[in-house]
């Protein structure tokens, strides 16, 4: 099986479900056509100590939270 490596801010579980669900989808589907999915994605502030995929990795951000990644009001 081949790999493949998915970057993504966010991935459920996660607080903002927009883009996140629709990386959830195509890692869901990708082992039907071969592919084994790695996530590599941020660490919300709210830990998740049950995991269910092994293949998530998730890394803490500079950021501190409840700051948004948009730069501001144009």
């Amino acid at each position: 099986m081949k790999r493949a490596l998915v970057i993504t801010y966010d991935f459920p579980p996660c607080l903002a479900p927009g883009a996140a669900l629709r990386t959830a989808k195509l890692v869901q589907y990708l082992p039907e056509y071969g592919w084994e999915p790695v996530v590599v994605c941020r660490q919300e502030s709210i830990p998740y100590p049950h995991e269910t995929q092994p293949q998530v990795v998730r890394i803490p951000t500079p950021v501190p939270s409840g700051i948004s990644y948009q730069m501001g009001a144009w």
